[in-house]
Parts: structure tokens; sequence; C-alpha cells
């Protein structure tokens, strides 16, 4: 779960910590799961989390997000 206190938005420590597990996942060849807020939503995109909604049907207020691995050459 990632959260950031209001006080402390838009300072960059939810993009570090994103990045980092990003990394982590794409060496290790594992996709990321996540339920973003509809507002977060956004955030995610940027990283390349794609909505799969589409696949869970009506999640309420969170959109189910995945994040594939690259693929990676033969």
């Amino acid at each position: 779960m990632l959260a950031t206190h209001s006080d402390y938005r838009r300072m960059g420590a939810a993009r570090m910590l994103l990045e980092w597990g990003c990394r982590v996942a794409d060496q290790d060849g594992v996709p990321v799961y996540i339920d973003a807020s509809k507002a977060g939503k956004p955030v995610y995109e940027r990283f390349g989390f794609e909505d799969r909604s589409h696949v869970f049907g009506d999640t309420g207020a969170l959109a189910p997000m995945v994040r594939d691995p690259p693929k990676r050459e033969a």
C-alpha cells in the first residue's frame, strides 16, 4: 500500500517508491498490480500501468491497474 500524507505530496516520495518497485518487478520479470483511486490513476498511468476495469468489472471507487514487465529479448 502506498499513500502520501497531504503535507508531503508533490515532493517525489511516491515517485521514488514507484520507480524502485517497478525496477525490482522488471528485474524479476513479474507484473505489478495495484488498486488505484480514480484520482491517483493518472499518476500510475505515467509509470506504465494500464486500467483493467474491463477485465475485473465494476470495482467502485478503485481502478484495478496492471503494469506488465518489459519483454525480454531471446
